[in-house]
Order: C-alpha cells, then sequence, then structure tokens
C-alpha cells in the first residue's frame, strides 16, 4: 500500500499498458467490448493522441482475456523488403505461443490468401486445446502513408473483403472449365431434385473440399485508425458492408470524464474544486460546471502530463488551489520548453512563426515544409508529435499536415513574443556596447588631447568634438522577377573598416535586410564583402557602397542568362478548370500555379531540352514539350474521387446533430474587379471542426442531376469558440484546395481568401 501511495498516479504523455486502470474511459471501454466480442471485425478510429491505444491496453486486453480471448497486438510494416502481410500475421500468432495445424493443402502456397489461411487451419495452446483470438492490426493508417505500392495496398483490402465478407476466393473455387465437356452442358433438371440427384445425373462425385474447410474458428478483428485517415479508408473498403456498421469512434474526453480522471486514482488527494479548477487551467475555458451534464472537451493528454507534474511538485502531499494557482501556471510552459530543448533553434522559430498567424491563431504547414524549409529532421518531427503531444499530424487531401495541439497555443504565442523581445533586447544590447566602444575610444582620445593641451585651454575649447551623431545603416537584397519563388537562397554579409571586422549577419530569402548603427562617417570608409552560402549569385564589388542616407540595395538578378516562360495549367475536364497550386518544372526551375492556374518563371536562354513537367496532387503526371500556346492540361489518376468524397460529406451532414443552413453571396476578386454570386453554404460545427459544401446557385440550378455534386466546394475547417474565429479548406472538383479565414458576427460568417498576401475572394453568409 505504500508503494501505491507513493507512486504517480498520472502517467503524462504515455500510454496506459494492460494491468493498469484507465480512469473516465469506462463508458468507452464498456460499449467497445461489445463490438469487439459481438462482431467479427471492428474499426476503432479517433484523433492523434486521443487515447486510442491506452484504451485497447488497458481496457480491450484484459476484457478479452476474461472473455478467454488471446489477444494479439500487431503493427504492420509496410517497409520495401519488409515480408509479405500474411507472413507477418503467421508470426505474430506464433510469438504468441499459439500452435497452427494445417487441415488442407494450400493451393497455390506461394499466393495464399487471408481467407484460405484462416479457413484451412485450427488454432491450439500449448495443451493442445482450441483457442478464440483477438488479432488488433495498431496504427492501420500508415498502410496509406507508408506502402508504395498500390498493387500490395488493393491486393491486401481485397484479401480482407473475401475475409470479412466471408467469400470463398474465386480461385479456391473449381472453375466450370476444369470440368469435361459434358459435364459443362445445360441440364434441364427438376427444381425438385436433390444435390445427389443433380451429381447422379451428371455421373460426378460431389466435391467436398469446401466442407473440408474449418468454419468453426473464432477469431476476432480490430482495426485502428486515426480520424483523418477515414476518407481513404472508405475508398478501399468500400466492398465491406461490416465495417460500415461496426465500427466505433473514439471521442475526447469531456470535463466530467476530466473529473474522474483527476478524483478517482487517489481519493483525498484533491478536492471538487480544485479538480474544477485545473481543468480550467488546461483548457482556458471557465464556462462549464461538474454537474454531470458534458458541455466542453478536454485534451486527456495533456490532462495527464499536468497532473503527473502537479503530483510531483506537490511531492505526494494533498494538491491544493493554491499551490495549483501558484505552481500550475508554469508546467504546460515548463514542458513545452524541455520539449523543444531537443529541437534546434531554427526548426523551433520556425513552427512558432509558421503555426501561429499574427493574431496567434492556429495555422497549418505540410509535413514537407517543415523539413524542406524549417530544416526540422523526421525524427525531430516525430519527437513532436508521438512522443511530447506538442503538434498533431493529420492528412488532407492526400498530404500530410502539421498543426499545434490547441493547448499549447497560449504558451507557443508566449514564446514567440519572449524570442522577439529578446532579440530586440540583444540588438539594443549590442548597440549600446558599441557606442560605449566608440565613446570610450573617443574619451582615451579626448584625456590625452586633454594632458596635451593642459597649457591651452583656448585651444581644447575651440577643437573639442561635439556630440556624436549616430546614423541607421541598411543593406537589403532585392530579387527582380528573374528569380523563382522557390529558389531559395542565403548570404553572409560583414562590414569592415579597413581589416577590422565591425559587423557580420546572414540574410535569407526569407529576411533578406540587414541593420546596424554607426557613426556617419563609416559609410565614407566602410567595405562589405557578401558570401553566398546558398543559391548562384554574384556581386560586383564595386557597387557595394551606401549612399548619403546609409542604404545599400543590392540587386539579385538572372536576367542575363533566362527568359520568362509564363502559362497555363487546365485540368481535361474542362476549359475553365484551371489548377491551382500545380508544380511546374522546366529547366530545373520551379514555379506553383496561382489560383487561375497561371504560372511564370526564368529559364535559361540556351535551353536546349524544351520539356516540361507538371505535378499536381491526384493527376496524372504532366510531361511534354512547350507549346507555342502556352495551356497544359492534366488528366485525373483517378485517385481523387469528388463525386465520392461529394457524397461522403452529404451522409455526414445527414448524421449530424445540427446543420446550419445559409444563403449568401460569394466574391471574387479578379484584376481589381469584383464578381459577385448568390451562393449556399451547408455546415455543422462539432466540437472545434467544422465541414461542409457550399455552391454558386447559378452553377448548382444549371448542372444535371447526376453531376449536381460537382458544383460542390466542399468544406474541412476549424472553429475557435474562444474569439468566434475559423478557417476552412474549399476543395473544388478539380482537386484545387483555397484557404479562407474569418469570424461569425452576430450569426452571419465572414470570410477572406488570400494568395501572396492579396486578397482573392470573400464570402458572407447569413442563416436562414
Amino acid at each position: 500500500m505504500r508503494q501505491h501511495n507513493d507512486k504517480n498516479p498520472w502517467i503524462g504523455l504515455e500510454s496506459y499498458c494492460e494491468g493498469e486502470i484507465l480512469y473516465g474511459r469506462d463508458d468507452d471501454i464498456r460499449d467497445l467490448v461489445q463490438c469487439v466480442l459481438n462482431d467479427m471485425v471492428t474499426l476503432l478510429y479517433g484523433k492523434s493522441g486521443i487515447g486510442k491505444s491506452s484504451l485497447l491496453n488497458a481496457g480491450i486486453l484484459p476484457a478479452a482475456r476474461r472473455h478467454d480471448y488471446i489477444p494479439i497486438a500487431l503493427r504492420l510494416s509496410h517497409a520495401p523488403d519488409a515480408p509479405a502481410y500474411l507472413a507477418q500475421i503467421r508470426k505474430a500468432i506464433a510469438d504468441a505461443g499459439i500452435t497452427v495445424h494445417e487441415r488442407l493443402a494450400a493451393v497455390d502456397p506461394d499466393n495464399e490468401s487471408l481467407y484460405e489461411f484462416f479457413h484451412r487451419h485450427t488454432f491450439t495452446d500449448s495443451e493442445g486445446n482450441r483457442v478464440k483470438i483477438l488479432l488488433i492490426f495498431d496504427q492501420f493508417e500508415e498502410i496509406f502513408t507508408l506502402q508504395d505500392d498500390n498493387r500490395k495496398k488493393r491486393n491486401f483490402f481485397l484479401e480482407l473483403a473475401d475475409l470479412f465478407n466471408d467469400v470463398i476466393p474465386v480461385a479456391l473455387n473449381k472453375k466450370d472449365s476444369d470440368l469435361p465437356a459434358a459435364e459443362q452442358s445445360f441440364v434441364d433438371i427438376s427444381p425438385d431434385s436433390s444435390i445427389d440427384e443433380i451429381f447422379d445425373f451428371l455421373d460426378i462425385e460431389a466435391d467436398d473440399d469446401a466442407a473440408d474447410y474449418v468454419n468453426d474458428n473464432d477469431i476476432h478483428f480490430v482495426l485502428t485508425l486515426r480520424e483523418d485517415f477515414l476518407s481513404e479508408f472508405e475508398y478501399y473498403t468500400g466492398n465491406i458492408p461490416s465495417l460500415k456498421q461496426n465500427r466505433y469512434g473514439l471521442r475526447p474526453i469531456n470535463e466530467e470524464q476530466a473529473a474522474q480522471i483527476i478524483l478517482l486514482p487517489r481519493p483525498g488527494l484533491i478536492t471538487r474544486d480544485v479538480a474544477k479548477l485545473i481543468i480550467e487551467r488546461v483548457t482556458g475555458r471557465t464556462d462549464f460546471e461538474l454537474d454531470g451534464i458534458p458541455e466542453i472537451e478536454v485534451e486527456a493528454a495533456v490532462l495527464s502530463l499536468y497532473l503527473n507534474r502537479l503530483y510531483e511538485t506537490a511531492a505526494g502531499e494533498p494538491i491544493t488551489r493554491e499551490l495549483v494557482e501558484n505552481k500550475g501556471g508554469r508546467i504546460i510552459a515548463e514542458f513545452y520548453r524541455e520539449a523543444i530543448g531537443e529541437i534546434s533553434d531554427t526548426g523551433v522559430e520556425y513552427l512558432e512563426n509558421e503555426l501561429l498567424t499574427e493574431n496567434n491563431r492556429r495555422d497549418t504547414i505540410t509535413e514537407s515544409e517543415a523539413i524542406n524549409v524549417g530544416k526540422l529532421t523526421p525524427a525531430e518531427l516525430d519527437t513532436l508529435c508521438r512522443s511530447k503531444k506538442i503538434l498533431r499530424r493529420f492528412n488532407y487531401a492526400g498530404v500530410r499536415r502539421i498543426e499545434l495541439v490547441k493547448e499549447h497555443r497560449d504558451e507557443v504565442a508566449l514564446q514567440k513574443k519572449l524570442r522577439e523581445e529578446t532579440r530586440t533586447t540583444l540588438e539594443a544590447e549590442r548597440r549600446r556596447t558599441e557606442k560605449l566602444r566608440r565613446r570610450n575610444r573617443i574619451m582615451r582620445i579626448g584625456l590625452i588631447l586633454l594632458a596635451l593641451i593642459a597649457a591651452g585651454l583656448w585651444l581644447y575649447v575651440s577643437f573639442a568634438p561635439g556630440p556624436e551623431i549616430i546614423q541607421r545603416y541598411t543593406v537589403a537584397f532585392k530579387e527582380d522577377e528573374s528569380v523563382n519563388l522557390s529558389e531559395y537562397w542565403e548570404a553572409q554579409v560583414a562590414v569592415l573598416d579597413g581589416d577590422s571586422i565591425l559587423y557580420v549577419d546572414s540574410v535569407t530569402k526569407v529576411d533578406p535586410i540587414f541593420m546596424f548603427e554607426d557613426s556617419p562617417g563609416l559609410r565614407d570608409r566602410a567595405r562589405l564583402e557578401v558570401k553566398f552560402i546558398t543559391g548562384n549569385f554574384t556581386v560586383d564589388p564595386d557597387s557595394l557602397r551606401f549612399n548619403d542616407e546609409g542604404s545599400l540595395t543590392i540587386p539579385l538578378s538572372h536576367n542575363s542568362d533566362r527568359h520568362k516562360l509564363s502559362g497555363i495549367v487546365c485540368s481535361t475536364s474542362g476549359s475553365r478548370a484551371p489548377l491551382y497550386k500545380a508544380m511546374v518544372i522546366v529547366d530545373e526551375q520551379l514555379a506553383i500555379t496561382n489560383y487561375k492556374g497561371e504560372f511564370s518563371l526564368y529559364v535559361s536562354n540556351n535551353l536546349s531540352d524544351s520539356s516540361i513537367y507538371i505535378v499536381k496532387n491526384g493527376y496524372q503526371p504532366y510531361v511534354g514539350r512547350l507549346n507555342a500556346r502556352g495551356i497544359y492540361r492534366m488528366r485525373s489518376n483517378g485517385d481523387f474521387d469528388f463525386d465520392r468524397l461529394a457524397a461522403d460529406m452529404e451522409a455526414r451532414l445527414d448524421s449530424a446533430q445540427s446543420v446550419i443552413t445559409m444563403p449568401g453571396v460569394n466574391y471574387a476578386i479578379n484584376q481589381g474587379e469584383i464578381l459577385k454570386g448568390d451562393s449556399h453554404m451547408k455546415i455543422t460545427v462539432d466540437g472545434d471542426s467544422v465541414f461542409g459544401y457550399m455552391y454558386y446557385d447559378r452553377s448548382y440550378n444549371n448542372a444535371p442531376a447526376r453531376s449536381k455534386h460537382y458544383a460542390y466546394f466542399l468544406i474541412y475547417g476549424t472553429y475557435d469558440r474562444s474569439d468566434d474565429s475559423f478557417r476552412f479548406d474549399l476543395l473544388d472538383a478539380v482537386n484545387n484546395n483555397v484557404e479562407y479565414s474569418g469570424s461569425v458576427d452576430n450569426g452571419t460568417w465572414k470570410g477572406e481568401a488570400h494568395h501572396k498576401r492579396k486578397k482573392i475572394g470573400f464570402f458572407v453568409f447569413t442563416p436562414e
């Protein structure tokens, strides 16, 4: 008992293991156990980090053992050199101490299917008794992110369909072509004829192979999946009806469940009013009561972390209101600083700048942007997403994106502000130190002069130096349009006075300005040296001279060896279907199409290989020659099924508890001209998530009934109740994705879209 009382009852960010008590999830455990035991296959899905693994380990595994099942947790490997999926399943069963007995020989040992394996074997324990198996495929979504061989992926889902639908694969059935010709002929047999009479008439023996298959194995399956991969999962499992019905969506805990997590592990350690204060500190919300009526969502992982650190601070003593108020406010901040301590400073600064807007609202970036632009390593991202749970990965339109866990938003905003203040303070301190150094030098010279002219005071009065004047100097690098948007560069700038280096700083494509302060006379004798660390540029040393205002602009250009190339990328589905954010590569130069499908880049004048390569998610890569018209059409590769996505969205809205239908107006800005169209929006708000669709009335009304879906703009977004702000991603029928952000004012939804900081559209919708 003493050891139990000394142990921290909250495990922080770790997952619960079998044998540990998972508080606050009693209803989920009870309901999920019923699903798992009653159905052959169950899908468990939920957001990343919501607690699926803990629910399985501490809830489902012990329940399965109580019902005499042997649970086997398996995480499939999808590496190119990994064993076949069936081989991995065989090994997991053998590692669990289960003996596999063959009842029938395989039809084709090199291509055995899941159905054949589970129906031609029996499974026993060490004493020869038949066993019941619960096979759990953990993190099943990795088949979409790590399996690059589409053939292997599709074949595995086809095998799952035969197994879960209990349908004997075609390859295991005897084909008509294998029978003698006489047996293939049509025979007019009475409906009352028995099967034996039919076989006697045909003079053949009944095939008892099917009867030899094992049909009484008791094997159940659980697939765990991150919620943002449901769309892809639906695409591959559309022919498995049981996976449409036998699924369990794990929701975030509410404040009532959070109170159980706080109060039940160690009764008397925390009072109910302190429990409410803890929930307020973790969520930043005060608009709730612990009255048995769920009102808000709580991030379970952050709550567990908070309680874990709070218990350590209290050293096992009762956790009081004073402790929470005095120490609790620093817990998440201290954890955040510990977590980012393992990450490079440049990576942390990039994430803090990109994942929060200027108004401290959460934003998202792609995983490739974090790696290629932010210079974070995959291991660093994995640390922040998996073990530290500061970031959350999610899949959107086939692209892996990253966002900040909302409970860390305030701390990131504070750290971002502190970093900016620190940088300002250090810069001010550096300028103050330089100023003192110069003044000390002048003071020493003044003392020497004072000693020399002590006999002639009038000379000192006449020639003493006046107050020192400080001038600000600015070095700015300016790209012309021959430098492509994606062409990253970085340079080191050194300011020299003779052979002495006065200032050194780095400038980049993102931050191309270098400033410092010194005496006005420096501009006449200063010498600059510029060294490009990244980027193919040269600078004329004779041009590096400050003007009278202390400014110097260094032009960056490829005009001497490049010419401008422009074009438009469209979908083959229609002449007025431009593709947004398509990647265009010509002569090793890259450009991204704008919302009109337009692109422009500069290519070498001596371009010998006049080829163009265009890539867009959901479309076949375009490889061809440059053409005079500059119009390039891309064909869908079939992976992007907008009609299915639209139908799924309608189904989600039909099952939603509350749906908002709003008429309004959509505005598009084209070359300064504002075009508007009457529109409708249909959405639902579920926690901090928003989904639905909008359409232009004219497009929807004029579209044929069978293609109404293609008038939709599908909406996936988030809603922040603290300030009534929202962010929408609008997806259209050709896989264009445009981001809108805005707020709700007295029920009216207003949003704007921007491209390269320029407003390209806005909307206003008011509920009916």
